[in-house]
């Protein structure tokens, strides 16, 4: 058993395993971790463990506002992604860090604002990142490449009536987006109450 804890506040925590024995945990704390640097605020940690319990690296990232860790995910060769909300003064912006398998940062793409979340999936390749993410206003779905740049950047439709909470790629391309929507979605009809839960293949 591992305690990730700081005596502050922790949350958000996310883990994904990378198929050859690493375990990262992805998750954002008001405090400083050891010696690995803080900007202020909340800052996002990414921390790798070997399946024993003991740690191989950790990272950070972060500005002056607050920065939370939302979806992570790591491809076939050990590079992990992670979705990074900032938020400063009520307005926030969404954006996707890429680590290598050392835990160098490789890139970060910033999203643009966003009103919740961000969800990543990866194929194992590395050559498609996909993105799920909400402005408040729209939910979008955008493809990256290996290197951070944007391959295409596709509104959902929903308006504001709908976001994502997950994406998952496949190994032969597109994939699946799930989400919650409160409103009538490619001819489906909304079938009431709160919300209804939409799954939509890519």
């Amino acid at each position: 058993q591992t305690v990730v804890a700081t005596n502050g506040s922790d949350v958000g925590g996310k883990v994904v395993f990378d198929g050859a024995g690493g375990l990262y945990v992805y998750w954002s704390s008001s405090k400083q971790i050891g010696n690995i640097p803080r900007a202020g605020g909340f800052d996002a940690y990414l921390l790798k463990y070997s399946l024993g319990g003991g740690a191989v690296w950790a990272q950070s990232v972060g500005t002056a506002g607050d920065d939370f860790a939302d979806g992570v995910a790591v491809d076939g060769v050990g590079a992990v992604h992670g979705g990074l909300r900032t938020c400063n003064g009520g307005a926030c912006s969404g954006s996707v860090v890429k680590w290598g398998g050392c835990g160098r940062t490789m890139w970060t793409v910033v999203l643009g604002s966003i009103g919740g979340g961000s969800s990543v999936s990866v194929e194992a390749s590395g050559f498609r990142v996909y993105v799920g993410y909400w402005t408040g206003a729209e939910a979008y779905l955008v493809r990256l490449n290996q290197n951070g740049s944007t391959v295409w950047n596709q509104s959902l439709g929903l308006g504001s009536s709908g976001f994502v909470s997950g994406v998952a790629a496949l190994a032969s391309g597109g994939g699946y987006v799930v989400g919650q929507v409160s409103g009538s979605i490619l001819g489906q009809s909304y079938s009431g109450g709160s919300w209804d839960t939409f799954v939509m293949r890519f």
